[in-house]
């Protein structure tokens, strides 16, 4: 839960991209972990902060970078359960797989709107990368979310990602707001429990309309919502955290 309402307190709205205004890349990873056999969620978290991914999502590595240390984190850990690789994986038909499969949230994204006729800032902080391979995908995000919000951060951009207090200060600080006047919306516990440490109201998504009707008491804005929603839309995005 979001915690009590703010009656004329909050100021702004930070949203997460995969999970919030997207639909959640997780879902395409647990598929190829089914087919493949393979723990990947494991790997993308063994070693954090300083694996393949996170150095990925900082901007250290750019995706054609990635692959190669990926599959090699992903070896380690399949070894150090007696087992190996099928030869049918890699990391770049895997990455195709998430980003084919992300779909747009419309009822997410028409409250952004809504939010933004009632007066209130809005704003997206997004763990993502740089991609070398394809880099319109890149281009088409940048412009979308530029074109919808106040103020954009990107992990990659920016050298810090999701859970560094960090980003969520830098992000008020960019939408001139205290953390207290700002509410954030995240799919993941961590993320969440990182903005409330800064002082940020956060509202985990566990599903669009739960999270739009948490969001909606918060504002005192009327926000509507479909339950068939998220994945409604035919548009391809790259995938963003």
């Amino acid at each position: 839960m979001a915690g009590p309402p703010l009656p004329g307190k909050v100021k702004a709205v930070l949203f997460d991209v995969g999970g919030v205004l997207f639909s959640p890349p997780q879902i395409a990873i647990s598929e190829v972990e089914r087919e493949h056999g393979l723990p990947l969620v494991r790997a993308f978290v063994s070693g954090e902060p300083n694996n393949a991914f996170c150095k990925l999502e900082r901007g250290e590595l750019t995706l054609s970078q990635f692959f190669p240390e990926f599959e090699s984190e992903v070896e380690r850990v399949v070894e150090s359960h007696g087992s190996t690789v099928p030869a049918g994986f890699s990391a770049s038909v895997l990455f195709q797989r998430m980003s084919s499969s992300v779909r747009p949230v419309p009822a997410m994204i028409r409250a952004v709107d809504t939010i933004q006729q009632a007066g209130y800032k809005t704003g997206v902080i997004t763990n993502n990368w740089i991609d070398d391979i394809n880099e319109k995908t890149n281009e088409l995000m940048t412009q979308f979310l530029n074109s919808h919000f106040d103020v954009v951060l990107q992990s990659c951009q920016l050298g810090i990602r999701k859970p560094n207090p960090l980003i969520y200060r830098l992000a008020c600080h960019r939408l001139e707001v205290q953390p207290s006047q700002a509410v954030f919306l995240d799919d993941l516990g961590r993320n969440v429990r990182a903005a409330r440490d800064v002082g940020m109201t956060a509202v985990r998504v566990r599903e669009t309309h739960q999270a739009l009707r948490e969001l909606g008491t918060l504002l005192g804005v009327r926000l509507a919502f479909e339950k068939t929603d998220s994945s409604s839309s035919s548009s391809h995005v790259s995938l963003k955290s």
